[in-house]
């Protein structure tokens, strides 16, 4: 295993992804054990984002090197020194520590994650970086205030929480 991750940190990012199979076998074999395995992903701005690769969305992250790498480069190319970047449903970070980087000190991020775990790590890695234009806080976004909204935790993936039950997503019934 750290053979793997070793090579996963030396190879150019495409080439990465050959390695992502092997990941995937040996990560979700420490989520089946119970077992956490924590990595870290030093993002382009030089942020590091600890990661638990036993959960599929941020074993997703570390083996491709990025999230969503059309939106990653638009946030880069968009964002600008002394900007405002809401990240709702922040999860651990990705964004908030990739939009932090450009906006620099002068700007400010602010990352809406609800679920407890997610939001630890969240506050830890703005802490661990010195991004204290990151302000994390712990709620969901809606479209109306006030009332209540329950959060439902995906077992298997932190990174599919929704406000939405999972039902709805089998079935369809979020659209509109």
């Amino acid at each position: 295993y750290r053979a793997l991750v070793k090579a996963n940190r030396a190879l150019p990012d495409r080439a990465a992804l050959y390695l992502f199979p092997f990941i995937t076998a040996w990560g979700t074999a420490q989520f089946d054990l119970g077992k956490p395995a924590l990595e870290t992903l030093v993002l382009p701005n030089g942020a590091a984002l600890p990661l638990d690769i036993s959960e599929k969305t941020q074993r997703q992250v570390f083996s491709h090197k990025v999230f969503e790498a059309g939106l990653s480069r638009f946030l880069q190319k968009t964002l600008s020194e002394g900007g405002v970047f809401v990240d709702v449903g922040s999860n651990v970070g990705y964004f908030a520590l990739l939009a932090a980087g450009v906006v620099g000190k002068s700007g400010t991020v602010l990352a809406l994650e609800p679920e407890k775990k997610n939001f630890r790590v969240l506050q830890e890695a703005a802490a661990q970086n010195h991004l204290s234009q990151i302000r994390p806080i712990q709620a969901a976004a809606a479209e109306k205030d006030g009332g209540t909204m329950t959060l439902h935790v995906n077992p298997i993936n932190r990174g599919g929480n929704s406000m939405l039950p999972f039902s709805a997503y089998a079935s369809g019934a979020h659209t509109e």
